[in-house]
């Protein structure tokens, strides 16, 4: 073996050996993410051996990276006792953050026009509406015929909320499901850039049965009125005028300078 082929040989194996310490320590067993139950119990089978030797370590490094990879990812679906796995640099979920476009546009407001503080105001509303759009939001289609959010505003999409006192033991929201937040409008704020996912949004009343499934999620086991409550919300008349307002606002916004779809 060459000086270059042991340097190779001698970094692989050490990556290979740190992942592996890492998921070995933190993934519950056979949970990894492959088609038959008997494949993952080979691959924690393995972890077990002594695979960090001549013979093994470079065969090791190949077979094993991507399994490897695949069983560390912030969990991606709800299934029974999930161990916590937390991202330190995860972004705010996407429910929470359809706030965000009439908070900037209500500071945008108290800015005079042409200041600095204005320009800020909109440039940052522009880059969230990119930020939605080209990360976040995914358009009806014909694979599931409504607006779908990812849970988080970096593009993740991993369970959110597991265990949390108004989901109750053992739920928590799975991929999509904080989708239907987008129904209640808020993003329209951000302007034209989200009138096309609006219009879409109401055009595809009323919704599917499957669609209404992913919007409620694990639901809340708080009382509401019958009016907010899901998954009626999703069923009823409101949600129409809803959806229609909020196309509306994203034309029609409070000032007219900036309002022109993000393109970025």
């Amino acid at each position: 073996m060459s000086s270059t082929q042991g340097f190779y040989f001698r970094c692989l194996s050490s990556v290979i050996l740190v992942l592996t310490g890492i998921a070995a320590c933190e993934s519950p067993e056979n949970d990894f993410p492959s088609g038959d139950n008997q494949s993952a119990s080979v691959v924690s089978r393995l972890l077990d051996e002594p695979l960090w030797v001549a013979r093994d370590a470079y065969d090791a490094s190949h077979y094993m990276i991507v399994p490897m990879h695949a069983a560390f990812p912030g969990n991606a679906a709800v299934n029974d006792d999930l161990e916590p796995m937390p991202v330190e640099d995860i972004a705010p979920d996407s429910s929470h953050s359809f706030r965000l476009p009439l908070f900037l546009t209500s500071f945008a407001a108290a800015e005079a026009e042409g200041s600095y503080g204005r320009t800020y105001y909109e440039q940052l509303l522009q880059g969230l509406a990119v930020q939605i759009t080209k990360r976040v939001l995914l358009l009806p289609s014909a694979e599931f015929p409504g607006v779908r959010m990812m849970n988080y505003m970096d593009g993740r999409n991993g369970v959110y909320r597991y265990g949390y006192a108004s989901q109750g033991e053992g739920s928590g929201f799975g991929p999509y499901e904080l989708s239907g937040s987008f129904s209640l409008g808020w993003w329209g704020f951000l302007g034209k850039a989200l009138t096309e996912a609006y219009e879409a949004q109401r055009q595809s009343l009323p919704f599917r049965d499957e669609v209404v499934e992913v919007y409620t999620g694990p639901n809340t086991l708080r009382q509401r009125n019958i009016q907010f409550a899901e998954p009626g919300f999703y069923q009823q008349e409101l949600i129409r005028e809803v959806l229609g307002a909020a196309a509306f606002v994203s034309v029609n916004r409070p000032w007219g300078a900036q309002n022109k779809v993000a393109t970025r």
